[in-house]
């Protein structure tokens, strides 16, 4: 990985500064939701100097723990190890470089510093090749020891180098570049090729190098690409590409297909040959360089440029690849920077505003896929990134104030912080953690260990507290490592709950809502009452009443999910409340459901008219004896059980005088009134205050009925006769 040094990032910010006016810092309104990652860590270690500062600027992960490099002028003490500083520069300079190993138990296993005592050394790359052994590389002055292994430089303009140590911290081989007539190199990125274990190394070139016994030179600042023996340090091939301005090689990374993807800035135009090319219009644009190796060289095959408008900046800090060999680099920027294809993002319109971003590019296409930032209202950086096995990358770098990472926000403790935060290979920020002091923190790097872990270090001043873990630091800035386990910081759901601890870990619950306390949460359980019955298909009482109890014919008559005897007032569902349901529980389920209406249960009693009810329409007749078992009815006589308006017992269809009660029965003419009582309705009866007679066709007041009353003796010939005999004429009236 390419070095992210305090001088580094010194010189960065003066350029840019340079450029672009600084404004206050802008503060969020005090009512911003600030939603965070705060996790226990595995690993909090820290070392550092009684006499002044130290930096921490790289972390590569070991089988049984974590090695560690930086820059520093001062002794150093790492437990029982102690590292004396010996540089002359170092009054002006982190002129020693040094590197150490802690294990997972937090103890420092070895610490090696080279001998500088007539030169200086800044580092600037580290990496673990494929034999679990080390690679450092930078810049330096003089005449320095690696172990048994000493490089010299015989100018000041600086020379780049390579070096090699085991993981028992012994050193193996050094080898150096070295500039003739006022040229300089530096080493920015290692890497290993996977099919060759050959050194893959990025360098930043000025004039005239030889690399071994292979000659470059370039007019300006240009870009080496170089293939170096893994076990003698011997150059194999050495390439440059570049362009017209300043172009500065960063990071390297190698695919198992054979390619190199290198990391450069340009404030010209880079261009690799072949029509690949980019123009930087901002004051310098990150481009990613795409290299096809082979054993006898390289050539360029793509340069991808990230762009920024005229004005603005961008740099590009690391760059990584995932276990599918897609390419993600992060860095950091100002303004705006379009990849095409409507992928952009701009930092706010304050002054200070440098923001963090990270991208993706396609190993099938050599396309860019997306594109993201991250940050606050203030200085934000992106240092380094890092791939996990599961697809996910970790991201690292400084901050301050309140940060967003998609919709997560941390805060620093004060001043500048340092972060590690998650993000998925969609480019979705996960979650965010803020690593620092109350003072002023420096980043370093991050790494992924085989367990999946992240580790982060960096520099801190004052006390440093993760979780219930703290360290302080002695004099000035110390290192600190601190190692998370991403798992307790997951949250799929983005709900504010760690996936360990949510009921729902994917499915959005903040509220954590278990109705059944059966351990999944309401919003993922498909039985949120524990009774059988699917929330969403036929439990009418899926949550706030009885739960962990089963639905069967006994407690749950109608299957419908809510308990028959604390949550249901209709038992049979019949839509007939329990108290007016004269059906309650007479049908043995299962059943088919149905809804009373005025169709199927005509009086409304829960009893379903084709099969439960015996008497439809709830007149008191059964309906196999009701002549009108459709329509609740009285009548007794003639129709039964039909209606009888009058009351009389005849149903009103059969009652000649329907609104009258009458019991006439004669002539036809049934149901009017018969005040006499001899069956003949009034309106037809001539005598209707004799039971006896009815009739009295002479209409002389003598009925016709011989056996009845003053019966006419002369029916046909009205009379008036009462002596000797009724209703015979009697002219003279005696």
């Amino acid at each position: 990985m390419s070095r992210r040094s305090v001088v580094s990032v010194l010189i960065l910010i003066l350029m840019i500064m340079s450029v672009m006016p600084v404004q206050n810092q802008v503060i969020l309104e005090d009512n911003e939701i600030v939603k965070l990652a705060n996790s226990e860590p595995q690993l909090l270690a820290g070392a550092g100097s009684s006499s002044g500062h130290v930096n921490s600027s790289f972390i590569e992960s070991t089988f049984d723990g974590w090695v560690i490099a930086g820059d520093t002028r001062n002794d150093l003490q790492f437990g029982s190890f102690s590292l004396t500083a010996s540089s002359p520069f170092n009054s002006n300079y982190d002129a020693d470089m040094y590197i150490a190993k802690v294990g997972d138990d937090g103890q420092w296993a070895w610490a090696e510093m080279p001998d500088a005592s007539n030169g200086l050394v800044f580092l600037e790359a580290v990496s673990k090749d494929l034999s679990g052994d080390f690679l450092v590389g930078g810049m330096f002055v003089g005449d320095v020891s690696f172990g048994n292994y000493q490089i010299s430089s015989s100018h000041f303009f600086g020379d780049g180098f390579l070096a090699k140590i085991d993981s028992s911290g012994t050193w193996l081989w050094a080898t150096s570049f070295s500039s003739v007539n006022n040229g300089s190199n530096q080493v920015a990125g290692i890497s290993t090729d996977i099919s060759t274990g050959d050194i893959i190394a990025s360098v930043t070139n000025r004039g005239e190098t030889n690399y071994g016994i292979i000659n470059i030179n370039t007019s300006d600042t240009d870009v080496v690409l170089l293939n170096v023996d893994s076990n003698s340090g011997n150059v194999n091939w050495a390439i440059s590409t570049g362009g017209i301005g300043s172009d500065t090689a960063g990071d390297v990374v190698v695919d198992m297909a054979g390619k190199a993807w290198q990391l450069a800035a340009t404030d010209g135009t880079f261009n690799g040959g072949g029509g690949n090319s980019h123009q930087a219009v901002s004051n310098q644009d990150a481009v990613i360089v795409e290299w096809s190796l082979s054993q006898s060289g390289a050539v360029v095959t793509g340069v991808m440029g990230i762009a920024s408008g005229a004005g603005e900046i961008n740099l590009a800090s690391d760059i990584e690849l995932d276990v599918y060999g897609d390419i993600y680099a992060t860095g950091i920027f100002k303004g705006t920077i379009n990849l095409g294809g409507q992928m952009t993002v701009s930092t706010t319109s304050a002054q200070s505003d440098y923001d963090v971003f990270a991208l993706k590019v396609s190993s099938m296409n050599s396309n860019f896929q997306w594109i993201t930032s991250a940050g606050s209202n203030d200085f934000d950086w992106g240092y380094a990134i890092k791939a996990g096995d599961n697809g996910d990358l970790v991201v690292g770098g400084i901050f301050s104030g309140t940060a967003s990472f998609g919709s997560d926000y941390i805060s620093s403790n004060g001043n500048q912080d340092t972060f590690v935060a998650q993000i998925d290979s969609s480019g979705n920020w996960d979650w965010a953690e803020t690593i620092g002091s109350t003072n002023y923190d420096n980043f370093g790097d991050v790494a992924v260990n085989l367990t999946g872990n992240y580790s982060s270090t960096g520099s801190y001043q004052g006390t440093l507290t993760k979780g219930t873990q703290s360290i302080t630091s002695t004099a000035g800035l110390d290192l600190f490592v601190v190692v998370i386990d991403p798992s307790l910081n997951a949250d799929a759901d983005n709900d504010g709950v760690n996936d360990l601890t949510d009921n729902c870990p994917n499915t959005n619950n903040p509220l954590q809502i278990d109705s059944d306390l059966d351990g999944d949460g309401d919003e993922c359980d498909y039985d949120d009452d524990n009774d059988g019955i699917t929330d969403n298909a036929g439990d009418d009482c899926p949550r706030g009443g009885a739960w962990n109890w089963t639905s069967n014919s006994t407690t749950d008559f109608d299957n419908d999910g809510c308990k028959d005897a604390t949550e249901d007032t209709d038992d049979d569902n019949d839509g007939i409340e329990d108290s007016e349901d004269g059906c309650l529980s007479s049908y043995n389920p299962p059943r088919d459901w149905w809804t009373s209406d005025e169709n199927n249960d005509i009086d409304q009693d829960g009893c379903r008219d084709a099969d439960e009810d015996m008497d439809d329409d709830d007149d008191g007749f059964v309906d196999a004896s009701d002549d009108c078992n459709k329509v609740a009815g009285t009548s007794t006589l003639g129709l039964k059980g039909c209606i009888d308006s009058d009351d009389d017992g005849w149903a009103d269809s059969e009652d000649f005088c329907p609104d009258s009660y009458g019991n006439s029965s004669m002539a036809g003419i049934i149901g009017c009134p018969d005040t006499d009582g001899d069956g003949w309705a009034d309106i037809n009866d001539d005598l209707p205050n004799d039971s006896t007679q009815w009739s009295d066709g002479d209409e002389d007041g003598y009925g016709d009925n011989p056996d009845g009353n003053y019966p006419d003796h002369c029916p046909f010939f009205s009379g008036s006769s009462v002596i000797d005999r009724y209703g015979c004429p009697d002219p003279d009236n005696d």
